[in-house]
């Protein structure tokens, strides 16, 4: 009958021994914080050619017209950096042609596959963060703010003074060919016969003179210096 108790009191025992010794419980999942951080690509990180990390990875879905054309509208926001590219660094206001210009240039673009993903995938999300594949997009537009750059601080001048001296070529393909460096015929006569000063930055350098054949009697001389 003892035995009976004291096996009945050790086993009424063991829960309570056994909740004692138990290792301490982990602590409760902790949420994932989904906020972007500090280093996460945006438009505007990008179009200015900082690194940074594509922190937006949606899985693709179907093609959506509706989404494409939110696509191609986000990418157009690259033209709020038009009115800073197409001014002068010593001026304080934008060339309205240049700006034009970067505008429609950045419009075509933005409605390139590139840019509208297809509509597979969101261009950015709600916090601003691009997906990776709208990088090749985000390059292009880089490449045609970068352009209209070049043409105002280099080419707008020239093209100005050009212009004013009664050039044939057009304001726009003037700035268009000094910003590539690259004057066609029409461009080339202008600068030759007008703007000296102003252009002379874009003005390509005279092809060097050919070496002059040796005259006869130098030819002699030299033989009989031989012999």
């Amino acid at each position: 009958m003892r035995c009976l108790l004291l096996i009945l009191a050790a086993s009424f025992g063991l829960p309570a021994a056994a909740d004692r010794t138990d290792l301490p419980r982990p602590p409760p999942r902790m949420p994932v914080d989904e906020r972007p951080t500090p280093f996460a690509c945006n438009l505007e990180r990008l179009l200015k050619g900082e690194r940074c990390t594509f922190e937006f990875d949606p899985a693709p879905g179907a093609s959506s017209e509706s989404l494409a054309h939110e696509n191609s509208r986000y990418a157009a926001r690259a033209s709020r950096s038009c009115a800073e590219a197409a001014t002068r660094p010593e001026e304080l206001q934008p060339d309205a042609m240049l700006r034009k210009m970067c505008e429609d240039d950045i419009a075509r673009i933005a409605l390139d596959e590139q840019c509208t993903l297809v509509g597979r995938v969101p261009f950015a999300d709600d916090d601003g963060r691009l997906v990776a594949s709208a990088g090749p997009c985000v390059e292009e537009l880089a490449r045609a703010l970068s352009r209209t750059r070049t043409m105002a601080g280099v080419a707008l001048a020239c093209c100005r003074c050009l212009a004013q001296s009664r050039c044939g070529v057009s304001a726009s393909q003037c700035n268009r060919e000094l910003a590539d460096f690259a004057p066609g015929e029409a461009l080339q006569s202008c600068l030759e016969s007008s703007c000296q000063e102003t252009c002379s930055s874009l003005r390509p350098s005279p092809p060097a003179a050919s070496p002059r054949p040796p005259s006869k009697a130098r030819i002699d001389r030299a033989a009989d210096t031989r012999t």
